[in-house]
């Protein structure tokens, strides 16, 4: 290996060195002006490292990791320094497209006024995407109900359906229409049978009222004791005379 081939490899492995160097030390001087925030989610379908992490619409961060744990799954966000969160704050997981997929997580910092404390975490909200199965099993069951939908004897069934109604209507119309008059009259009898009931029952509660009132004959009859009794007396005596009559016919036919 002559000078040359040594000088490259060297300049190379020196321009590697500090190119390394520069990246390391960008990542440690970005880290130290921001934050790291955790956030507690019952589930982070789709969501990847490297996502990124939103506040207000506006892109302030990303997630650095994502841990499970029992009961919940810990995503740690790293956000810009200043973003200030609050022990109120709350995170969501949408789909930046929902067929494509990708995720981002919407951070509302709060507005409790209490700064968030080191190490504390706040609760996110399950993603609100549709995986792509759930989809296409949808979109199976919507071709299915086409199909059925598109076929000769469900279109052939409706229209004999709608036909009969519409038949059905017509006759119901033409019976209305030919028999109005009489229907007219038996309407108008109707009224008048309900008038006479009517004056009836007022003529009914006038001789209701005179009887009480101890007027008339009937009314004398249902006041007066006296001539309760003749009439009873009378009644009496004609009910003797029918049974002498029927007991001895003969004493009666030498009348006649």
């Amino acid at each position: 290996m002559n000078k040359y081939t040594k000088a490259g490899i060297f300049v190379v492995i020196i321009i590697t060195i500090l190119i390394s160097s520069w990246i390391w030390l960008a990542r440690i001087q970005f880290r130290g002006k921001g934050q790291e925030i955790l956030v507690h989610f019952p589930d982070v379908t789709g969501v990847k490292v490297n996502d990124p992490v939103k506040v207000w619409g506006v892109e302030k961060g990303n997630v650095r990791d994502i841990e499970f744990t029992p009961g919940y799954v810990e995503v740690v966000l790293f956000l810009e320094e200043d973003v200030i969160v609050y022990t109120d704050a709350y995170a969501k997981i949408f789909d930046i497209a929902m067929i494509s997929g990708t995720k981002y997580i919407s951070l509302d910092p709060g507005q409790s006024g209490i700064p968030l404390a080191p190490n504390a975490s706040i609760l996110g909200d399950a993603s609100l995407g549709i995986p792509l199965s759930m989809i296409g099993d949808l979109g199976a069951k919507v071709g299915n109900i086409l199909t059925v939908v598109e076929s000769t004897d469900f279109v052939n069934s409706m229209g004999s359906i709608l036909q009969n109604l519409e038949e059905t209507t017509k006759h119901l119309s033409k019976i209305v229409k030919e028999n109005r008059s009489d229907l007219r009259t038996t309407i108008s009898d109707l009224r008048l049978t309900i008038n006479d009931i009517g004056k009836t029952t007022s003529n009914a509660d006038s001789l209701l009222l005179s009887i009480k009132k101890g007027e008339g004959t009937l009314g004398q009859l249902a006041t007066s004791d006296s001539l309760y009794e003749e009439l009873n007396s009378t009644l009496v005596s004609i009910r003797e005379l029918a049974d002498d009559i029927k007991a001895n016919p003969r004493r009666y036919l030498k009348i006649f």
